[in-house]
């Protein structure tokens, strides 16, 4: 059976258009209904409010020997997938505070030191390390970094004499990144402002309850995200 028009040039006999024309009736009747299909799907799903199923019919075509099947169709009703309106406002708070407080910590920062809140968190995390030192892949891992944002950070804290980065004493394998005494006397200079700075926006806008709560909800959802605790800050 042809499924495409005859080429310029060629003999059509009466029965190759009539198969033509049968086969593309045929393939535009398949379209129709599997949009119509879609549709349904798509429409049962968002508007339910009930789990379940909904039969439907599908209208019958026919045309020259092509017939659609009159096959009962079952659409499954599923549960509405927004958010409840409760869940949306907490979500696009969550939204706004993500946004805002990074924000705010890197103004203290920035003025303070000349420092992004990211540079700052290496440093502190190298300061808390044994002997000031550590690879660079679990840096990027305590630091919540990845790899490539992690060398861009540390190759700008070089560059002030900050940190060294050497090669592994142990293996030799791998990089070491090194707090030198510069980037120790930045941390100590640096932190009690930014301890301000945490406690200022997040701390004393909330009761001891409220921040018992918000540490229960946000280890969680920490819990989930990250399920065997390789990823998270120590």
């Amino acid at each position: 059976m042809r499924t495409g028009a005859p080429h310029s040039g060629q003999v059509s006999t009466a029965g190759s258009v009539n198969d033509w024309t049968t086969s593309n009736w045929c393939l535009v009747s398949g379209l129709v209904q599997a949009y119509w299909y879609v549709g349904t799907v798509l429409g049962s799903s968002v508007g339910a409010n009930r789990a379940g199923t909904r039969t439907r019919r599908l209208p019958i075509m026919r045309h020259r020997g092509c017939a659609v099947h009159e096959t009962p169709l079952t659409v499954p009703v599923v549960a509405s997938p927004w958010l409840t309106d409760q869940q949306q406002r907490t979500w696009r708070l969550w939204l706004s505070v993500s946004e805002l407080l990074p924000r705010t910590l890197d103004a203290q920062l920035q003025r303070d030191a000349g420092l992004t809140h990211a540079a700052y968190v290496v440093l502190a995390m190298l300061s808390e390390a044994p002997g000031r030192r550590l690879r660079m892949s679990e840096l990027a891992r305590t630091s919540n970094q990845s790899q490539s944002r992690l060398s861009h950070t540390v190759a700008r804290l070089e560059e002030r004499g900050w940190v060294r980065r050497e090669r592994a004493a142990e293996d030799g394998r791998g990089n070491v990144c090194v707090l030198l005494e510069d980037g120790w006397d930045v941390v100590r200079s640096v932190a009690p402002g930014h301890v301000a700075a945490v406690r200022q926006a997040l701390f004393d806008v909330l009761t001891d309850e409220q921040a018992a709560a918000l540490h229960g909800a946000l280890a969680a959802v920490l819990d989930g995200l990250d399920p065997d605790a390789t990823l998270r800050m120590r």
